[in-house]
């Protein structure tokens, strides 16, 4: 469990991808994919230091969810 609280509730996570996307005005599906794959690549740290990796795959599996739904969701 991180010490800092994180996005990994759904409704978290759709808000903090809302914030990032409009304040560094990044198209919000391209945002999605690159969480995607900075969670891919950090799971893959996590595991190579023995630790867990709950926390970037969670967040990997909302990225993707709403990449699904379109990406659009506000």
């Amino acid at each position: 469990e991180p010490t800092r609280p994180v996005a990994i509730e759904p409704e978290r996570f759709t808000q903090r991808v809302n914030i990032v996307s409009e304040i560094a005005r990044i198209e919000r599906q391209r945002l999605l994919m690159w969480i995607v794959a900075w969670c891919g690549l950090s799971s893959v740290w996590f595991l190579q230091e023995g630790d867990s990796a709950t926390v970037p795959l969670r967040i990997a599996e909302l990225a993707m969810t709403e990449l699904a739904s379109g990406g659009n969701q506000f």
